[in-house]
């Protein structure tokens, strides 16, 4: 299941549009699980900006929850390298 030209080993495969939508959740629930605190973070900074550019104002709790997110995907949660 990859871009570009297939090789006679991938032309025999018949995916269904089930298997493939189970395929894409699994992959996707996976990747979020991996690393949550990524998504949360540019998720909820995502959310943050566009309520200011359309004008609703936020507690002061909400912006230091983003920011403790940030510091601890900056800081805290690095990619281990090999």
């Amino acid at each position: 299941m990859s871009i570009g030209p297939k090789t006679k080993k991938d032309q025999g495969i018949q995916v269904s549009v089930v298997n493939q939508t189970k395929y894409i959740v699994k992959e996707t629930f996976n990747s979020f699980f991996a690393d949550p605190v990524h998504y949360l973070f540019y998720g909820s900074l995502s959310a943050t900006i566009i309520g200011l550019l359309i004008g609703v104002t936020f507690q002061w709790q909400l912006y230091a929850v983003v920011l403790l997110l940030g510091v601890f995907k900056l800081f805290i949660n690095q990619p281990k390298t090999k």
